[in-house]
């Protein structure tokens, strides 16, 4: 998870200080048509990062409740690192579970949105959205507004893949293992690690070629709206170019979240 260095306690007010990484997977993933590639190894990579963050986190008994792409930080040496707390909660013996409506709609897990009780393995479906997310661009469902996605999602479960074909089984496995419906058949953090699809993740130099891949594209783009600009100025509609603001993904920030 994000490192935490110290906190400062003011008047009306707890400033944290915190380890400061490169982007977060969500600023990735909104370029992902833009020339970063996010093939299955990288994913991978990712996966495991992640994995040893909930397993960390559920080893002391703290569902995190709010696991998303926005709330995944890379650092510069390319280790993936979960962050935000804001909704996180503490099981203990005598509270096993929990059943408030708590997250981001997208990323919520079926027995979240019932507000059914439920365990760490909430955390285990946030994260197969994640991988979800990561194969097509945007969390599922992204299109309808938030009470009817999840609305489909507690019903339906995740929507297909639309080119399912071109992945590995091992993928495919992995995420159908992490976005079970029935909660109680839900493998644990800890379980889904042993997972065939991180056999083989990619290097960190990877991940850190990933996030250069980012930078260039956002630049790119970038450029591209500026030239639109430019030849606006000479005619409407006179630029046609890749516009940054676009082609930003929106983000989900702990304001938009739901809280239980």
């Amino acid at each position: 998870v994000l490192d935490l260095y110290s906190l400062v306690l003011a008047e009306d007010a707890i400033w944290m200080v915190q380890e400061l990484a490169e982007r977060s997977l969500a600023d990735v993933i909104a370029w992902k048509d833009g020339g970063v590639d996010l093939n299955e190894s990288r994913m991978s990579r990712i996966m495991g990062d992640l994995l040893e963050a909930l397993q960390f986190l559920h080893g002391k008994g703290v569902i995190h409740r709010d696991v998303r792409s926005d709330n995944v930080m890379i650092s510069s040496t390319g280790v993936c690192k979960l962050s935000d707390f804001t909704h996180a909660a503490e099981l203990s013996a005598g509270v096993s579970s929990r059943h408030s409506v708590v997250g981001t709609p997208y990323w919520m897990a079926p027995e979240v949105i019932k507000a059914n009780d439920y365990d760490v393995r909430c955390d285990v479906w946030s994260l197969g959205v994640v991988l979800w997310e990561m194969i097509e661009g945007d969390p599922p469902r992204v299109e309808f507004p938030p009470l009817r996605a999840i609305t489909l999602t507690a019903k339906l479960g995740l929507p297909a893949l639309r080119e399912a074909s071109s992945l590995s089984h091992e993928l495919k496995s992995f995420l159908h293992w992490a976005t079970e419906m029935d909660a109680e058949k839900r493998p644990s953090a800890e379980t889904l690690a042993m997972s065939d699809f991180l056999a083989d993740p990619c290097s960190r130099a990877s991940i850190v070629a990933m996030l250069e891949e980012a930078r260039n594209a956002e630049a790119e783009a970038a450029k591209q709206e500026e030239a639109a600009q430019q030849g606006g100025k000479d005619a409407v509609g006179g630029g046609h170019g890749t516009s940054a603001s676009l082609r930003q993904r929106q983000s989900w920030s702990s304001d938009s979240t739901t809280k239980g």
